[in-house]
C-alpha cells in the first residue's frame, strides 16, 4: 500500500519550489527543540538544540540566519500542544511547515532501519522526510479559532477531572468529611464549566463565520451544540481538506483491514491514525443519531439486520456523520434528508 493510500490526509502534492527547499526536523519536546538542518543540495545535515520558549525560537531564527537560510521547509511531529507556539512563530517568519501524522514519521524511521532513537536522530529523520516525501503544508488557525480550541479543550479538561471527583465521591470507602470536600470541588467545577461555556458561547455569537458553521453542524440530529463548537475547533477550516474521505481519515474514523495471503484475515476496524480525540467525541453524537437521525436510522437496521456487532455499526455511523459535517460545511446548506431526492427532481 503506498503513502498516499495509508495517510491520504497528510500526503498531497507541494508545489515545486517547496520540493527544493532546504528542510529542518524539528523533534518536539516540553523543555526544548532538537533541530536538524538539511541541506538539498549538498546533503550536508547541521544540528542544534535550543529551549522550547519565545528566546529559543528567536534563537533558532538567527541560527538559521547565521548559515544564510532565509526560508525553509519545518517538519514537524502533531504529537500536541509543545510545538503550536514555535509552528506559529516560523510561520510568521515567512518559513513553509509540515505537521506529520506520527505514524508517517515511525514508518518512514522504520524504512531507515533506526537503531538509535534519541531527539536529534529523530529531527534528522523528520528533516530527510520532508526531503523525499510530499506533504501537505501547514497553516495556523485563526485567532478565533485558536480561542475557540483553547476554550474547548480546557472545559474538557475540565470535565475529566469533574467525572474523577464524582467517582471518589461515589466509593463506598470514602469518609463524610472526605465527601464534604469532594462535594464542594465539584460545585466549583461546575461553575467553571458553566463560565467555559459561557464563554464559548460568546465567542461564537460574535464572529459570523463560526456562528454559520456551528449552526449548520447543528441542523444535523444528534449532534449538539457543544459537539459541534468541539468539531470545529478540532478541524479548523474545512477548506483544507480537499475531499471528505481526507476529513475522515483525519478524525480518525477511516476503517482499515489487514489481509496476506489465505491465512491473514484480520477484521475491519478503524485505522490507528488521525485523531483519538475526533474518536471520542463523536461516539456520544453516534449513539444519539442512531435513534434520531432519519438518514441514518435506515443504515443502523440495514447493518443490524447483517449482523454486524454493536462497535462496528457505531463506528459506520460515526464516520456517517462526518460526511454530513463535511457535506452541510463544504455546500453552506444546512442538513436536509431530503437531499438527494430533491436533487434528482429538479435535474
Amino acid at each position: 500500500m503506498s503513502g498516499e493510500q495509508a495517510l491520504p490526509h497528510l500526503l498531497i502534492l507541494l508545489n515545486k519550489d517547496v520540493a527544493i527547499m532546504n528542510s529542518l526536523g524539528i523533534d518536539v519536546s516540553k523543555d526544548t527543540l532538537d533541530i536538524a538542518l538539511l541541506d538539498s543540495a549538498t546533503g550536508e545535515i547541521i544540528t542544534n538544540k535550543v529551549p522550547n520558549s519565545i528566546e529559543g525560537h528567536q534563537a533558532l531564527q538567527a541560527w538559521l540566519h547565521d548559515h544564510d537560510v532565509f526560508e525553509v521547509h519545518v517538519c514537524m511531529e502533531a504529537t500536541g500542544t509543545y510545538g503550536d507556539q514555535v509552528a506559529r512563530y516560523l510561520y510568521a517568519q515567512g518559513h513553509s511547515i509540515s505537521m506529520l501524522n506520527p505514524i508517517q514519521a515511525k514508518r518512514f524511521s522504520q524504512m531507515q532501519l533506526k537503531r538509535n532513537n534519541t531527539d536529534q536522530v529523530d529531527a534528522i529523520l523528520l528533516a530527510k522526510l520532508c526531503q523525499v516525501s510530499d506533504i501537505k503544508l501547514w497553516e495556523p488557525l485563526t485567532s478565533e479559532l485558536q480561542e475557540l480550541k483553547e476554550l474547548v479543550n480546557a472545559r474538557k479538561s475540565y470535565i475529566r477531572e469533574r467525572t474523577s471527583y464524582k467517582n471518589r465521591l461515589n466509593a463506598p470507602s470514602t469518609s463524610t468529611a472526605v465527601k464534604r470536600s469532594y462535594e464542594k470541588h465539584l460545585e466549583h467545577l461546575d461553575q467553571v464549566i458553566k463560565e467555559l461555556e459561557q464563554a464559548i458561547d460568546d465567542l461564537i455569537a460574535d464572529n459570523e463565520t463560526l456562528d454559520e458553521d456551528i449552526s449548520l453542524i447543528v441542523s444535523i440530529p444528534g449532534i449538539s451544540h457543544i459537539t459541534a463548537a468541539s468539531v470545529v475547533a478540532e478541524i479548523g477550516n474545512i477548506r483544507r481538506f480537499d475531499k471528505c474521505k481526507h476529513l475522515v481519515s483525519f478524525s480518525g474514523l477511516a476503517p482499515g483491514s489487514k489481509t496476506s495471503g489465505t491465512s491473514v484475515h484480520h477484521k475491519l476496524k478503524m485505522a490507528r491514525f488521525g485523531k483519538q480525540s475526533m474518536r471520542t467525541l463523536m461516539y456520544m453524537p453516534a449513539i444519539s443519531a442512531k435513534r434520531h437521525n432519519p438518514l441514518i436510522k435506515p443504515m443502523v437496521e440495514k447493518l443490524e439486520k447483517a449482523g454486524k456487532p454493536t462497535m462496528v455499526i457505531i463506528g459506520a455511523v460515526m464516520r456517517k456523520l462526518m460526511r454530513l459535517i463535511y457535506g452541510v460545511l463544504k455546500s453552506r446548506t444546512p442538513f436536509d434528508p431530503n437531499y438527494r431526492k430533491n436533487q434528482s427532481i429538479s435535474i
